[in-house]
């Protein structure tokens, strides 16, 4: 297994119409295509390099401030794209790493994805892309 790259660093919003404004207009970032999910929209953003940043928009009232999965205006987890997700997944159990999300397949992103907490409690998401052409 090796890393391949950064995919996306996601923030839950908080302000929506100022966080987009303050991403697409104060910093210039081109906007790219929402997606629509069961009960939040991902709002996508190109940064350098080919890192998306990716802001959520929860279609329910959440808490703010805290430190849940599902709470606005907190940081929410790296992202990192993998080669071979199974493998992580392998060495994360031999490491004894808390898998909190096993490898399952997201069919409206187009990817399969896994979380796992280090070993200071920060929330890492692994994902795998189909190889091109497939």
């Amino acid at each position: 297994m090796r890393l391949i790259n950064i995919d996306h660093i996601t923030i839950n919003l908080l302000d929506i119409p100022r966080s987009i404004a303050f991403y697409q207009d104060v910093l210039g970032l081109p906007s790219l295509p929402s997606v629509a999910m069961e009960d939040h929209i991902l709002h996508y953003f190109q940064l350098p390099g080919g890192c998306r940043l990716e802001l959520i928009e929860d279609q329910f009232a959440t808490r703010t401030a805290a430190t849940t999965v599902t709470d606005r205006g907190t940081y929410r987890h790296l992202a990192l794209q993998v080669d071979d997700l199974d493998a992580l997944r392998r060495s994360c159990e031999r490491f004894g790493a808390a898998i909190t999300a096993a490898p399952a397949q997201i069919p409206r992103l187009g990817f399969r994805n896994m979380l796992v907490r280090d070993p200071n409690g920060v929330e890492i998401e692994f994902l795998e892309r189909p190889a091109p052409g497939c």
